[in-house]
């Protein structure tokens, strides 16, 4: 499966200004559910979007799949019911899986193609 990223992970205001241009490009019309698109990856099952976890309801993923034509394919299953998404990248040894990081200090590997968690670990 070829998956190309989106954004870097060199200078966080850097990175954050990429993506707010990238989300107001008339081609990525990218609505985010609750509140900012924090990153996205655009792979061939779709775009992944992180949502930012300030403000989103706890109870909801806010890492997500949006087809091309925005519409929900799947949402990232959680490691616990209250916790939320920080962090995510690709995996470039393994194109069909992403590293997440949750506020609750878990680190997860999430099947590309359903938000499936693969494995989870507790970095506290």
């Amino acid at each position: 499966m070829n998956c190309l990223p989106m954004t870097r992970s060199s200078g966080k205001d850097k990175v954050n200004d990429k993506v707010k241009d990238k989300v107001k490009d008339k081609d990525l019309d990218i609505q985010p559910i609750h509140t900012k698109v924090e990153k996205f990856i655009q792979t061939m099952n779709g775009m992944v979007v992180l949502e930012s976890a300030q403000g989103f309801p706890q109870s909801e993923s806010n890492l997500y799949c949006l087809s091309a034509n925005g519409k929900i394919i799947w949402k990232a299953e959680k490691p616990d019911p209250y916790t939320l998404y920080t962090r995510m990248k690709l995996n470039e040894d393994n194109a069909s899986t992403l590293s997440t990081y949750t506020l609750g200090g878990h680190a997860c590997e999430l099947e590309l193609g359903t938000g499936r968690i693969l494995s989870q670990t507790s970095i506290q």
